[in-house]
């Protein structure tokens, strides 16, 4: 019984402190969200060659932070991401004794109404391989999995533009390895692409897809098979691409359904 007691009282101790703890908080909270947003920017452009902008920092729902209008430019000022929102769950307790690396805090994160630009150059290097600033790790403490629900890509190549818009996930638990798990849309056509990258743009990506019109592709088809004005189908598509280094490698297969094109001379 007495061992019960000290129990119970041990919890309503418990309790009590957490509810001064909250009043507490929630008194000086302005003040930390705004410390907070700082901090954010500050750490983020330690690592960027370019800034972290965002609007507010706010609580959305609990263990969670909500940052508005998040955008990310290289050093151009180019835009290369952006969001109407992004919220992050995060664990206070890693937050608090670990603020030299906040992004060991966050377990999850969000993002809504997404837009990234994905541009590569004519020597086949990706924008956001030069983002980051150089360092000797090249892993930085991110290891959160990060939903995507309706995001855009804004994808630029030598060969051309394309929007596609996408649903899944992309998780950095093996940073700085990172996985993708995305339903792709474009137009008409709807592809599954998966696989992994890291940050120099290295990586394995598989692309499938039960059917693909064959015509908002006539650009890179071209460079592939040297024939232009593709028009048709490609059924049962299966295709990888792999990069390391200065290596680039295509291999795949698809079935081609009234397929056509034009052999200049």
């Amino acid at each position: 019984m007495k061992k019960s007691k000290i129990a119970v009282s041990a919890i309503i101790i418990a309790c009590c402190l957490a509810i001064a703890a909250a009043v507490g908080g929630y008194r000086f909270l302005p003040g930390f969200l705004a410390a907070a947003r700082q901090e954010i920017i500050k750490q983020a452009n330690k690592k960027l060659n370019g800034a972290l902008y965002l609007d507010e920092v706010r609580l959305s729902g609990f263990m969670q932070v909500a940052a508005d209008n998040v955008r990310v430019a290289d050093k151009e000022g180019r835009t290369v991401f952006q969001a109407a929102e992004v919220c992050a769950r995060v664990s206070l307790l890693k937050l608090l004794f670990n603020r030299d690396a906040p992004g060991e805090a966050v377990s999850s994160v969000t993002v809504g109404g997404g837009k990234i630009f994905l541009l590569m150059d004519k020597e086949q290097k990706w924008n956001i391989s030069r983002l980051f600033k150089p360092s000797d790790d090249a892993q930085i403490p991110f290891y959160a999995q990060t939903r995507l629900s309706e995001t855009e890509l804004h994808l630029k190549l030598p060969q051309g533009e394309w929007l596609f818009s996408f649903d899944g996930s992309i998780d950095a638990a093996a940073n700085p390895n990172f996985s993708l798990d995305l339903s792709v849309r474009q137009g008409e056509n709807k592809l599954k692409l998966s696989g992994r990258f890291d940050l120099d743009g290295n990586g394995d990506v598989r692309l499938r897809s039960g059917r693909v019109a064959a015509a908002p592709y006539a650009s890179l088809l071209k460079e592939a098979v040297g024939l232009a004005d593709f028009a048709g189908q490609l059924r049962d598509v299966d295709v990888s691409w792999r990069k390391k280094g200065k290596e680039n490698v295509f291999n795949g297969q698809a079935k081609l359904i009234s397929l056509s094109g034009v052999q200049t001379f």
